[in-house]
């Protein structure tokens, strides 16, 4: 129980939140780097600022893109290095939770992992940002988008987080979420556990 507690502080410690909202401004430049950016804003509405992890075809740094979200799925530790989400008030609605389910596309693992690892089905992208439609609310369960969470950090200082980002949302803002897990630990089923999770 003592790693856990630790773990707990230290996911609790390094959890910042640093949003995001789109300006609209542009330099007028067309380097290399602008048209990137403008290739990933087209690509996804969830990447306006640019690509993260620079994800793109490595096992290891896999770019996912969802109607929900994007992500960069790592194969190795089979979870996702981060996922970035667009979130706006009319992505909140009161859609009853969907049922987690092993990716279609991608080999990830299966819900049954997690039953009795003593670790929460944690997601990124939080089941209640995408709301707005039983469709929506699905796509966020695929495993794609879930790493081990321990459970007091899971339902206490995260949930926080995510409502958090929720009002600002709520408050007509359009809310830019980049949310993954940083180093790993041996985990269970050939799924790693990360150190510490973070929401920028």
């Amino acid at each position: 129980m003592k790693w856990r507690s630790i773990y707990l502080l230290a996911a609790t410690l390094t959890a910042t939140i640093t949003l995001a909202f789109l300006t609209g401004c542009s330099s007028g430049k067309r380097d290399g780097t602008a048209e990137r950016l403008v290739a990933i804003k087209v690509t996804s509405p969830h990447l306006p600022f640019g690509n993260p992890s620079e994800a793109g075809s490595a096992p290891n740094n896999q770019l996912v893109l969802r109607p929900q979200f994007a992500a960069s799925w790592n194969s190795s530790k089979r979870f996702p290095n981060c996922v970035a989400w667009k979130l706006v008030a009319s992505g909140i609605g009161d859609t009853e939770r969907s049922q987690f389910y092993a990716d279609r596309e991608i080999d990830t693992p299966s819900p049954k992992d997690y039953t009795r690892s003593g670790y929460d089905r944690g997601h990124l992208c939080p089941s209640k940002d995408r709301s707005d439609s039983p469709e929506s609310n699905k796509g966020v369960f695929t495993m794609l988008n879930i790493i081990p969470q321990v459970t007091d950090n899971n339902r206490g200082p995260w949930e926080k987080a995510e409502r958090f980002e929720r009002d600002l949302a709520l408050a007509d803002r359009e809310v830019y979420v980049i949310a993954g897990g940083a180093g790993s630990q041996e985990g269970f089923k050939g799924i790693d556990v990360p150190e510490s999770r973070t929401l920028r």
